[in-house]
């Protein structure tokens, strides 16, 4: 069984939409990394307490691509979620759960949510290679342009 610590150091250098450069725009393809933002998000979804105000954020990583193209998965895994709902919050999403993983005397598993997809391409128990295609990056979610909110772009 691998360790989390090997399946971490083959994750580097991995990327979910190939071709896009991995960098915060404007030098790359991220428009926001994990945490930013959160007193605009608390204001999207309604929440005025000082936990979500200063720490709610963003959970997750969004890179901006051309409508319909690849995204792909970043590690071996199963399809453990799957959303159909394209009006909910994440529209259509993945979710993608490793192998049994070893952390000192802890099993551990990584889970990766693809979400604001336009096709999910996967079902939920089948088993997905790094790099398979299938999914295609849709055209939902909460846009940061310059200042500017946008949501639905």
């Amino acid at each position: 069984m691998r360790t989390r610590n090997e399946f971490l150091e083959e994750l580097k250098g991995k990327n979910p939409v190939p071709g896009v450069i991995l960098e915060k725009w404007p030098r790359g393809s991220i428009t926001q990394y994990w945490g930013e933002n959160p007193e605009l998000y608390s204001r999207a979804f309604g929440f005025f307490d000082d936990i979500n105000r200063y720490l709610g954020g963003h959970s997750g990583l969004d890179i901006i691509g051309s409508h319909r193209t690849d995204v792909v998965p970043v590690f071996d895994g199963i399809v453990s979620f799957v959303s159909l709902n394209r009006t909910s919050i994440g529209g259509i999403m993945i979710g993608i759960s490793s192998e049994q993983l070893q952390d000192g005397n802890d099993i551990v598993y990584f889970f990766a949510l693809y979400g604001h997809l336009d096709e999910a391409g996967f079902v939920s128990g089948q088993r997905v290679r790094v790099g398979e295609k299938g999914m295609k990056m849709g055209n939902t979610g909460f846009i940061i342009s310059g200042n500017t909110p946008f949501w639905g772009d």
